[in-house]
């Protein structure tokens, strides 16, 4: 009999699981029933009216997502603003349920396989697109974080949080452990080559009017996930400073930047709660909010995903019987 050894992502999302797990055992062990009665009473508190303009935000978050990379792909390699939104949101589907990244990958794929200008993109070209959206939406985060979060962060009584010449020196070193790396011959030239295709995307988005819509899609992006998290955290009776609100995301994305769980769940519920508990709010209370948000999150990419997987088997039915 064959003995099926289990992957390393399996013992980590077997020690991320017990993790979170231990996380809410201590959690309760603190002060287990006033967490739980202010778990009840915040979930209590959040009527259908704030979930429904929440998702309602969640859905446009999406298109505003997908229409930051069609115009990264539009730009840089001609593909149609459509078929590049449904590559981004059946890629955004396929990373909730698949492990390390699949969507990613399916990006690159499906984007290398989809005609612009009359041919198709190399797969180091539908990387490099890829890596540019990813680019802008990183880059966005971190202009509206220089706005929004000293404020905050001054606020808030975690000195390790507060800007410090001990941050510099630890992105320099990050920054250094990583360009110095070994990997392979072949991982060194196949990077190279997508370095090479990743200059030529942005010089071909080197343009006003590139530039400007990119971001400014970006821009709109990350202000309705802000958004979606301020209406429920008010609902919840939490008005906090949008500065405070982008520390909670930003601690979201550290906190699921590698994938661990199936759809994150456990791990975006702890991050997006510690990161909230920053600014005040109870455990109990982050918790609810927590969950409900990433529940939207969810169920947008879910919901677009069915809307683009309806219109491409309608533009499947439609062009046999034009052709006919």
């Amino acid at each position: 009999m064959r003995i099926v050894r289990p992957s390393l992502r399996t013992w980590l999302s077997i020690v991320a699981a017990l993790v979170v797990a231990a996380g809410f055992a201590f959690w309760l062990s603190r002060d287990g029933a006033r967490q739980v009665r202010d778990f009840s009473a915040a979930w209590e508190n959040i009527g259908p009216a704030a979930i429904l303009l929440a998702a309602l935000v969640a859905l446009v978050q999406i298109v505003c997502q997908a229409g930051r990379f069609a115009v990264v792909a539009r730009e840089s390699a001609g593909i149609q603003v459509l078929a590049a939104g449904r590559i981004f949101i059946f890629g955004q589907a396929a990373n909730l349920f698949l492990p390390a990244r699949a969507g990613d990958l399916g990006k690159v794929a499906a984007t290398a396989a989809t005609s612009s200008r009359g041919t198709r993109p190399e797969v180091a070209s539908a990387a490099a697109i890829v890596l540019a959206d990813k680019f802008v939406d990183a880059t966005s985060m971190v202009l509206i974080a220089l706005l929004v979060v000293p404020g905050a962060l001054a606020q808030i009584d975690v000195p390790w949080l507060r800007p410090s010449p001990w941050w510099i020196l630890g992105g320099a070193l990050l920054v250094a452990a990583v360009l110095w790396l070994p990997l392979p011959v072949s991982w060194r030239a196949k990077i190279v080559v997508v370095a090479g295709k990743l200059r030529e995307t942005f010089r071909n988005m080197a343009h006003p009017r590139a530039i400007f819509l990119a971001f400014a899609v970006g821009f709109a992006a990350w202000t309705a996930e802000t958004l979606g998290l301020h209406i429920l955290a008010v609902a919840v009776g939490y008005p906090l400073s949008p500065g405070a609100l982008f520390t909670a995301l930003i601690a979201v994305n550290i906190g699921t930047a590698i994938p661990l769980t199936p759809a994150q769940i456990g791990t975006f519920e702890a991050s997006l709660g510690y990161g909230l508990s920053l600014s005040g709010v109870p455990a109990g209370h982050g918790l609810v909010i927590a969950t409900i948000y990433h529940a939207l999150q969810i169920a947008s990419v879910v919901v677009w995903s069915l809307v683009s997987y309806v219109s491409v088997l309608a533009r499947a039915r439609v062009a046999p019987s034009e052709t006919g």
